[in-house]
């Protein structure tokens, strides 16, 4: 009995820590960015780990930059949420930009 409780505690202090280590990535919105913003949903989580910059909305990822495209296991294409204004895609470079200051 005492081993089950030993590997429980265990693996709850080992998922806290991924979770400090990887950051809970930082919280944006259509609002904050107006015009600029780059989605088709209204919120999203702003990510960056080991230069790969994605976003998660609705529980699901989608990848910013080549590096997350290529590498980040489970990502969807971006195109799902990419906003287009006057027929062209409204530029993700200043969020990949923003992205990656959460990686420094």
């Amino acid at each position: 009995m005492r081993t089950h409780i030993s590997i429980a505690i265990l693996s709850l202090i080992l998922a806290a820590t991924v979770l400090v280590a990887c950051g809970g990535g930082k919280d944006i919105n259509r609002s904050d960015y107006g015009s600029r913003w780059p989605f088709t949903v209204d919120s999203a989580t702003l990510h960056c780990d080991r230069q790969m910059v994605w976003v998660e909305a609705n529980g699901r990822k989608y990848a910013l930059n080549g590096t997350a495209q290529t590498h980040l296991e489970g990502a969807l294409p971006l195109e799902r949420i990419w906003r287009r204004s006057n027929g062209v895609r409204v530029n993700i470079g200043p969020m990949i930009r923003e992205g990656l200051a959460l990686c420094d």
